[in-house]
């Protein structure tokens, strides 16, 4: 969510800045695109806080990223979308 993949919108945690999936004025990242070169298939993008920024790891504007084991639970920190990723096993 804080960087930009071809086909998923870019938000950076908020709806205030949101940038469509189609909007061909952003290009995929470098970072995307070296992936996608060396055979990377990305099968989607996780929902950061808000500017990345908040403790907890919840995002009230996207309702989430929830625990994978217990969603009454955060799942804490900044790098939240992608800890709840390796824990569910995608």
């Amino acid at each position: 969510d804080m960087i930009k993949v071809d086909g998923h919108p870019l938000c950076d945690g908020t709806r205030n800045v949101c940038i469509p999936a189609s909007d061909p004025d952003w290009p995929e990242d470098l970072v995307i695109q070296s992936l996608r070169d060396v055979g990377a298939i990305i099968i989607g993008t996780t929902v950061s806080t808000e500017g990345g920024v908040t403790p907890l790891g919840y995002n009230a504007w996207w309702d989430g990223p929830f625990n994978p084991y217990n969603i009454d639970y955060y799942c804490g920190g900044s790098s939240s979308g992608s800890a709840v990723a390796v824990a569910a096993g995608i």
